[in-house]
């Protein structure tokens, strides 16, 4: 659907929800998606596995950030004590409304979102055992597929050997590629 019709169409997430992507060998996960208030505590297998990512998105435009950086914060804390090695990514949204018309603001936007994140994590006692990715998306353009394509690379644990085989083969048959490895 259109990302205008997504303004109409699509309810917020109530529940938890599955769905399993299974492309090719290279590219099987599952998606668990829930509300910012779910913290798996009736299912904490949502946060297991070794190459596991947890994504969090936060609303650019429904500042101040407090309440849905407290429900990150319970949700951090509640996947890291299920599984340690989780990798969090933060999708900082909708960075595309009039109250981000230059890069500037929307920079300023990230600064204070990470600063936020750092001061709630650091009274949780977890600033600093955990890595946090930070990402600029809009549905509007393609931050949101480059941010899910990111997350997605670093779930492949292959990744390595698979550029180094389209790198060979871009070389090998002179070819003119747009692979770039993020």
């Amino acid at each position: 659907m259109s990302p205008n019709e997504t303004l109409f169409r699509l309810g917020s997430t109530q529940g938890l929800d599955r769905a399993l992507v299974d492309h090719t060998p290279l590219c099987r996960f599952t998606i668990h998606d829930f509300p910012g208030d779910y913290y798996g505590e009736d299912n904490p297998s949502v946060f297991e596995g070794a190459n596991t990512s947890l994504i969090f998105v936060v609303d650019a435009q429904d500042e101040p950030y407090d309440h849905a950086l407290q429900s990150f914060t319970t949700a951090v804390t509640r996947a890291v004590q299920v599984n340690p090695n989780i990798a969090v990514e933060i999708f900082i949204n909708k960075v595309d409304g009039e109250l981000f018309l230059s890069d500037d603001a929307k920079f300023d936007c990230r600064r204070d979102v990470m600063t936020q994140v750092t001061d709630e994590l650091a009274e949780a006692g977890l600033h600093d055992s955990i890595p946090i990715r930070y990402h600029l998306t809009s549905i509007y353009d393609h931050s949101i597929y480059e941010a899910l394509s990111r997350v997605v690379q670093r779930l492949i644990p292959q990744l390595p050997t698979l550029e180094n085989l389209l790198n060979v083969l871009v070389a090998t048959c002179s070819m003119v590629c747009a692979w770039r490895s993020s």
